[in-house]
């Protein structure tokens, strides 16, 4: 199936250069995936799912094998090219994927979905939010000193201000790819932009497997990621309630930081 897409010479792949690319499903034009690369990046992907089985969980190469299977060719646009730094290849991706995401958001009639699995790499910590998001993170008061055992976990990715109750606690409690020192934690923190948005009560930790959320993901991996068990609804009682809404950024060193420990 690859030889329907054209090929490039040393001197094309050159004026190409740094890009941000996107894919495109030619069955209903919708853009399911958004990356960046230098040259024929793109064409790794496709290549990829040529290559891989019909049991590999990725959304992305599976898309692409619908699409070849139908005969088809994944349209590969270029959003911009001849970037000057992979810097601002990274920013532009997650701009991208940024407003495509939104976009699904506020437009019901949208069906096209991003098979990324992150939101722009580096720029997380900066991706879109609302003005009432904005006002709530940003004047957020700043976190006393915690003195139960907790760990902290980075919702960046998929917290928002409409997330329903029962898929806070599922983000928050599935998966982790934590060592033993899990086993101090007392408590988990759900933080969104430095921001603590629920607690839990920790009972114990278990290893991610059948029906669990993307339980796929740990096939053939030597270390597993670990849910926690806690109860569905967050701790309310006053002694853990004072940091809801508060700010921790004081502890956050890296923006990209999936969790943290304290006092564990």
């Amino acid at each position: 199936m690859l030889s329907m897409y054209p090929t490039f010479g040393p001197d094309a792949l050159r004026e190409i250069g740094i890009n941000v690319y996107a894919l495109v499903d030619p069955r209903d034009q919708a853009i399911f995936y958004v990356g960046k690369g230098n040259a024929d990046r793109w064409y790794s992907h496709l290549k990829a799912a040529d290559e891989s089985s019909e049991d590999d969980p990725s959304l992305k190469l599976s898309k692409i094998r619908e699409i070849h299977s139908a005969g088809m060719e994944v349209g590969v646009h270029f959003l911009r090219r001849q970037l000057p730094s992979d810097e601002l290849a990274l920013e532009l991706e997650a701009l991208a994927i940024d407003a495509l995401t939104l976009g699904n958001k506020l437009d019901s009639n949208k069906y096209g979905t991003l098979t990324n699995k992150v939101s722009g790499h580096e720029a997380i910590g900066r991706r879109y939010m609302s003005l009432a998001e904005a006002a709530q993170t940003f004047n957020a008061e700043e976190i006393g000193d915690v003195t139960e055992p907790v760990i902290m976990l980075n919702l960046a990715r998929t917290w928002t201000p409409k997330m329903k109750p029962e898929d806070l606690w599922e983000y928050t409690r599935n998966a982790w790819m934590v060592g033993s020192r899990r086993e101090g934690a007392q408590f988990a923190f759900a933080v969104s932009f430095g921001i603590v948005r629920a607690v839990y009560r920790i009972s114990g930790w278990r290893e991610r497997q059948e029906p669990d959320r993307n339980w796929q993901e740990d096939l053939g991996k030597k270390k597993p990621r670990w849910i926690i068990e806690c109860g569905h609804a967050p701790v309310s009682d006053d002694s853990m309630s004072r940091y809801l809404q508060k700010s921790v950024k004081r502890y956050i060193n890296n923006p990209q930081w999936p969790f943290l420990y304290l006092n564990c």
